[in-house]
């Protein structure tokens, strides 16, 4: 489905990626661990084409997608949860929601508010004012709307208690396990994104330097030391 090729990517004269190659498969759950500033938003803003690459090249379902602007790359199926998340805080909940998609029905909103119950109960408030685990689950929610062939999500974790991280992965678990839904996640918590995932890449300073099973690399000592604390 994806296909990144010796893709190198500059902040000015400093290299952020250098000659990145990662394959994702239809279907396949893959995530992409690695330390802070070892360039995996990097990585997927620039397959977004967010961010400008120096030399490489992004295939999707083989059509090359480098040189599109972000707008096409989206309408292709691709679809990512920025770490940031992306939500305009002064619209409603409801509101963020169909911004994903212009003909979203009443069947596709209840949906979501299924598998995001906390969101039902706020649909009229501010998107600024819920939780930073709500906020997250109001990302993921529309994301899930624009159905994506391949959903991107970059550090859905980050800075949320356990309980709502406990929440979050059972959702994206269930999206990849019961509708099939191909997924590449960026996350600091590798041992959670390892456990969940099929394949697992390792970045280190702007390369991938480590990919394989993740099953496989949840008992390799240089995994274990490096990146999952034991």
């Amino acid at each position: 489905m994806l296909e990144v090729k010796d893709l190198t990517v500059h902040y000015g004269p400093k290299p952020a990626l250098k000659n990145i190659n990662l394959t994702v498969h239809e279907g396949e759950f893959v995530c992409l661990i690695g330390s802070n500033g070892a360039g995996k938003t990097t990585l997927l803003r620039s397959i977004m084409g967010l961010k400008g690459i120096n030399s490489g090249e992004v295939y999707f379902f083989s059509k090359r997608i480098h040189t599109l602007p972000t707008e096409r790359t989206a309408k292709l199926g691709l679809t990512l949860v920025p770490e940031e998340r992306g939500l305009f805080p002064d619209m409603r909940v409801r509101e963020n929601l169909v911004l994903a998609k212009v003909d979203v029905t009443g069947s596709e909103l209840n949906r979501v508010f299924d598998i995001f119950p906390a969101l039902k109960k706020k649909s009229h408030m501010k998107a600024g004012s819920l939780s930073g685990g709500e906020q997250q689950m109001l990302a993921v929610a529309r994301a899930i709307l624009s159905k994506p062939k391949l959903l991107l999500l970059d550090e859905p974790s980050l800075g949320l208690a356990p309980l709502i991280v406990d929440a979050l992965f059972e959702v994206i678990t269930m999206l990849h396990k019961q509708e099939g839904l191909t997924i590449l996640l960026v996350e600091q918590n590798a041992h959670r994104a390892m456990e969940v995932s099929e394949t697992t890449y390792v970045m280190e300073n702007g390369r991938i330097t480590t990919s394989g099973l993740s099953s496989e690399l949840l008992d390799d000592p240089r995994i274990q030391s490096a990146y999952l604390g034991i």
